[in-house]
Order: C-alpha cells, then sequence, then structure tokens
C-alpha cells in the first residue's frame, strides 16, 4: 500500500519513532493499520474480511521488548487496553473512523511495554465485560431473560446426560470424577426446577435430579450425534483438535481409557491426519502413522474434531478395534 493512500488518525511516540494509525480502503474493504512516519505500513488488519466478525478485530507488532496492539472494536465498547506477556494493562485509544468508511467499527490500538510474546487488545463494555477477537460480534436483540433460563436449562440438561451415561460406563475408580461433574451441573438444573433456592433444597433436590439422569441413561444413553466425516450413527470415538493430543471414549469423559479405539483401527473414511505433520499422531491409544485420508466423495477431513461411526454396527465391526 503506497503513502498517499494511507489516511492518518493518531500519532504516537515509541522507542522505534513516531508511528501512525492509518486506516485505508483496498478490496471493497476497510483496512486499519500502523505505519512508521514518512514511511511505509508496518502491518493492518482487514475488517469484514474472515468469516465471521468479532467485537474485537486486532493485530499487533512486538519489536525488542516492547509492542503496538492495532485493530478495531464494534459498537458498545466504551474503553480498551493492551495486555502484555505478565498480564499488566496499558491504556488503549478508541478512535472514530473517517465518514464513508466501514460503519460498524471504531479504530483501536495502544502500546505495551515488556511484551515477547503478548500484545492483546482487551475491550470493555459500559458494564464493564471484557472482549477481545473470540468473541463474536451478536447482531440484533439481546436475548431476554426467559430465553437466557432456557439455553441454561438446555445445555445443563444435555450435559446431565452425557455425564449420567459416561459414569454408567466408566470403572468404579474413575467414577467420582464423573459424580463431582454431575453434583456441579445438577445444582443449576435444582435452582431452575427447586420450590426453593435455599442451599438445603438445592442440594436435596440435586440429588433426585443425579438419580433420574443415571436411571434415563440405562435405557435411553446418550449419543452425541453422527460421524462428522462419514455421517454414520452412533458415534464409537472422538478425537479432539487435529493432532490427536486427546483420544476420548464414546462418553467416557475423557476420565478412562475404557472404548478407546485405536487410529490404526479406524475405517478408512474416517481416518484423518493434520495437513502437512510428518511424525506420527500423538495418542497414547496408538503407535501407528496414519496418513490423510480423503472421503469418499473426495473431500478431505476438516481441521476440527472427528467423530467415529459405532462399532456395533455389522460394518463397522470387522475394521474397528476398541483397547480392553
Amino acid at each position: 500500500m503506497s503513502r498517499e493512500h494511507l489516511i492518518v488518525l493518531e500519532a504516537m511516540a515509541s522507542p522505534d519513532g513516531v508511528l501512525e494509525l492509518v486506516t485505508y480502503r483496498e478490496r471493497d474493504a476497510t483496512w486499519v493499520g500502523i505505519a512508521k512516519k514518512d514511511k511505509g505500513l508496518i502491518g493492518a488488519i482487514g475488517l469484514h474480511t474472515g468469516s465471521r466478525d468479532s467485537v474485537v478485530e486486532a493485530s499487533a507488532s512486538i519489536d525488542r521488548g516492547w509492542g503496538v496492539a492495532f485493530g478495531a472494536v464494534a459498537p458498545g465498547i466504551v474503553r480498551a487496553e493492551v495486555r502484555n506477556d505478565h498480564d499488566e494493562a496499558f491504556a488503549a485509544r478508541i478512535v472514530a473512523l473517517p465518514d464513508g468508511f466501514d460503519p460498524d467499527y471504531r479504530a483501536v490500538w495502544g502500546s505495551a511495554e515488556r511484551c515477547r510474546e503478548r500484545c492483546d487488545l482487551i475491550a470493555f463494555d459500559a458494564e464493564g465485560r471484557t472482549y477481545d477477537q473470540s468473541d463474536p460480534r451478536v447482531l440484533g436483540p439481546p436475548p431476554s431473560d426467559a430465553d437466557r433460563m432456557e439455553a441454561i436449562r438446555a445445555h445443563a440438561d444435555s450435559s446431565m446426560r452425557y455425564y449420567a451415561t459416561a459414569y454408567l460406563r466408566e470403572s468404579e475408580e474413575n467414577r467420582p470424577l464423573l459424580e463431582s461433574d454431575m453434583s456441579s451441573t445438577a445444582n443449576f438444573l435444582a435452582l431452575l426446577e427447586g420450590a426453593a433456592l435455599d442451599a438445603r433444597s438445592m442440594l436435596a433436590r440435586r440429588e433426585k435430579i443425579i438419580q433420574q439422569f443415571v436411571q434415563q441413561a440405562k435405557t435411553d444413553p446418550f449419543e452425541p450425534g453422527v460421524c462428522s466425516f462419514c455421517g454414520r450413527r452412533p458415534v464409537a470415538v472422538w478425537f479432539q483438535g487435529p493432532d490427536f493430543p486427546d483420544v476420548r471414549p464414546n462418553l467416557g469423559g475423557g476420565h478412562g481409557d475404557g472404548g478407546v479405539a485405536r487410529v490404526r483401527d479406524m475405517p478408512d473414511p474416517c481416518r484423518r491426519r493434520r495437513p502437512g505433520r510428518t511424525g506420527p499422531a500423538r495418542s497414547e491409544a496408538s503407535s501407528a502413522q496414519p496418513q490423510r485420508k480423503r472421503h469418499p466423495d473426495g473431500t478431505e477431513p476438516s481441521a476440527r474434531g472427528l467423530l467415529v461411526p459405532s462399532p456395533d454396527e455389522p460394518a463397522v465391526r470387522s475394521e474397528l478395534g476398541l483397547l480392553s
């Protein structure tokens, strides 16, 4: 980007000279970046250029122990700061974009000392809630109290079904871990449906809720869905992340190794591998080095978790082994 196309919004002194907060239009998008005074662009970030918009769109430049973070924040943000490796906070400034540029965002930037690997922009709304790049920007009216209560109830109900099914499939040694999970989650359901909100009433209702879900799991176990790769159901194993850092048994909650599928025994359509990886898959359940496979329709696995079909299906039983 040539210097004449940059619009300077602000300037500030830095250990490397005067820096400028700049904006410009390119490829039908608004870009916010930093430049050295009277020199070229150092870096920039485009707004509305990703798969989703975030409350905070930010990037950073770190040089010799100091850093500058820059980007944009959505409406509703009233202040911002920059955090370094030690979580120290440094004030950031929010600056309006010129007329005719992106109306959905305002530019933001700030510098921080003692930065080696971290120079993050953190934003705050009027209620003091914090936001960063992980928070998606949500349009439309906020949910009502009734909507929130229903969402809490549905999430707690689904979690309890998961924990109860895993509890029945776990060893006695590992069951206390799931009992703790069930107790914490059942507290919320007890407060939602109990006749009173005091601690004694909540604890009494909690135990009844736990037993209700355990009994339900005996006849109607929770199934997480279908294989994200081949579409079969139910699911036998969940591989979390692209590197197999954690192999979780079907509904086992990750607390034990019963029912964990060996990578080498997975049906070919369901094997997957991180692109470009040459070393062995990092899984205690396997010493094999599975190669990246394509789905029968020619598509490749995604970079997210994978659900593999159940060994209960005859077509899969001979191909998928389980560790005892």
